[in-house]
């Protein structure tokens, strides 16, 4: 599950890449604008594991988010979107020639 909150910098996590501590000096050391723009930290349920860290104007962006919604509401809108189960794949190409076969012919290919 992902689990989006915004950085504000008081919280300390661990980075997911290599286990150490990501207090605010550690965090500004990997991500100078973390604290100049308002970024959000993709952690786990624990709330514990820095496993990214976005913008949230990217974000807006990336999911065409309506510029009226507050941050919190973007990032609540943002997390529920991420959390959706991923779409059903498209069928390829032999797999639609399979089934055109089958309606055209009335039977099964084998193979």
């Amino acid at each position: 599950m992902v689990v989006l909150e915004k950085y504000t910098g008081s919280k300390t996590y661990m980075f997911a890449s290599d286990k150490t501590k990501a207090d605010e000096n550690a965090v500004l050391e990997r991500y100078p604008m973390a604290l100049e723009f308002t970024h959000i930290v993709h952690t786990n349920e624990g709330g514990e594991t820095l496993l990214y860290l976005y913008s949230l104007s990217d974000m807006r962006s990336n999911y065409s988010l309506d510029s009226s919604l507050t941050e919190n509401q973007a990032i609540a809108e943002i997390q529920r979107l991420m959390n959706l189960p991923p779409p059903e794949p498209e069928p390829d190409y032999i797999e639609f020639l399979a089934g055109m076969y089958e309606a055209v012919t009335g039977g099964s290919v084998s193979e």
